[in-house]
């Protein structure tokens, strides 16, 4: 179900949030709160769907939210998906990864009395909800784009509307069982259609489909190519913005651009993100041109297709005992625990559980950090499938009394590569020593599909 607003805050500020999500719904505006829309059988597909499903985030700050890996995991999936507004209960600065996100979203400071703001913050909110900007019945601007390219597209969605063009994005506005009915619809309700062209976007069945249903709709089209590539036959006589190879600093131009073509000019465009595209451009898997195969005898498709496995598998084993046995050479302060695990000496050994799920992705720890506070682990992952970025790893932290001390959520998509190539899956500050950890990673529907425990005893 779409909301209006989704409302974070940290557990100690969760009164005014419930202050705040009571008189929203008093004056017309549908609210998706923690405390009382989410359950503990519940995932983190759950909280991401119910933030891109909103039209606005409203975080309420307070000096506690620095500390929240709850209110950081829900800014970092906001950042990029819808309008954010800060309701400041505190004087307290923003500090680290807030800081960053947070520095330039507008603000209320609604201290000491944070009641006294309620009408404010109503007068916001309705800047971005549909039914006050009256877009039920048609949008500005539909944006197209291939899955590889969902963050640059997020982005461009997210700085178009914070500058009163109201987008339709397939991630945020597509309900599970609406198909191309439903996206159809959209396009010929839209004054423009904005292309977020690359090379992903120019091999996509999917964009062109878009593409195909604009041009015979007459939906005006700006293709907003962020990398160089060939245009397509058919897009050479539409209105083309060169973005790459920094796709953000494009932006003015991009809304400027856009407000001219849907008769709502934009003087002076308000660019508040500063996401470095180039960089995740540049991490994003690259579409192979299609080869022609011809097709095998029917009588022996199964046996061959039995036989190629086998051989892929073998394959597989051998260069990951390869690189594993490789690394072990040459770091003499490290160790094979069982045959299977390479674990830095004097950490414990690992469990890898759930042997038959665990099989569609291989997560090779290479480097530990424990009995510390700074919790770290690096990883080399094999065998990963295309939609990676879009898996996320819940994270839990124990003391030496085997007590939890802390819990964290991270999308593939912002994990971190060091220097030397490796993934850090954990780099984690926790209030106490951490003597033990364990790793769930969740595919982009929030099914299980690998656990990773250190140490196993």
């Amino acid at each position: 179900m779409k909301s209006d607003v989704y409302i974070c805050y940290a557990p100690e500020d969760e009164k005014i949030a419930e202050d705040i999500c009571s008189f929203l719904e008093k004056n017309g505006k549908t609210c998706w709160i923690k405390k009382r829309d989410f359950s503990e059988n519940d995932t983190v597909k759950k909280l991401t769907e119910a933030i891109e499903s909103s039209q606005c985030f409203v975080l309420v700050y307070s000096k506690d939210s620095n500390k929240s890996n709850y209110v950081s995991t829900d800014v970092d999936i906001a950042f990029s998906a819808i309008p954010i507004i800060v309701y400041a209960v505190d004087d307290s600065e923003f500090e680290g990864e807030l800081g960053f996100y947070l520095k330039d979203v507008p603000k209320i400071d609604a201290y000491p009395n944070p009641e006294n703001f309620h009408n404010e913050l109503l007068k916001d909110i309705s800047k971005f909800t549909a039914a006050d900007l009256k877009m039920d019945s048609q949008n500005d601007v539909y944006i197209s784009y291939s899955d590889e390219d969902l963050v640059a597209a997020q982005a461009i969605c997210h700085v178009l509307e914070e500058n009163k063009i109201k987008c339709w994005i397939k991630k945020r506005d597509l309900d599970i069982g609406e198909g191309k009915e439903k996206i159809i619809e959209a396009i010929e309700k839209s004054k423009a259609f904005v292309l977020v062209y690359s090379k992903n976007a120019k091999n996509s069945n999917f964009v062109n489909a878009d593409v195909d249903f604009a041009l015979s709709d007459d939906v005006p089209i700006l293709s907003y190519k962020i990398e160089e590539c060939e245009n397509s036959q058919n897009l050479n006589d539409v209105h083309w913005l060169d973005a790459f190879p920094n796709p953000e600093n494009n932006f003015k131009q991009l809304v400027i651009d856009v407000g001219n073509l849907i008769n709502k000019p934009v003087e002076n465009p308000k660019i508040s993100k500063h996401i470095d595209l180039k960089k995740e451009i540049e991490a994003q898997p690259k579409t192979k041109p299609e080869q022609t195969k011809k097709e095998p005898s029917k009588g022996l498709l199964k046996d061959k297709n039995k036989r190629f496995k086998l051989i892929l598998v073998a394959i597989a084993a051998i260069a990951i005992i390869a690189i594993a046995g490789t690394y072990l050479l040459s770091n003499p302060s490290l160790f094979l625990d069982e045959g299977q695990q390479i674990v830095k000496k004097g950490d414990g050994s690992v469990s890898i559980e759930d042997e038959p799920i665990a099989n569609k992705l291989t997560i090779i720890p290479m480097e530990t950090t424990m009995k510390s506070k700074n919790c770290v682990v690096k990883c080399k992952i094999y065998d990963k499938p295309e939609n990676f970025n879009q898996y996320t790893v819940n994270t839990k932290y124990y003391d030496e009394s085997g007590n939890k001390i802390d819990e964290t959520t991270t999308s593939m998509n912002d994990i971190v590569i060091d220097e030397n190539g490796m993934l850090v899956l954990v780099n984690h500050t926790c209030s106490k020593e951490v003597y033990k950890i364990e790793n769930t990673v969740f595919d982009e529907n929030g099914n299980q599909v690998f656990s990773l425990k250190m140490p196993s005893a």
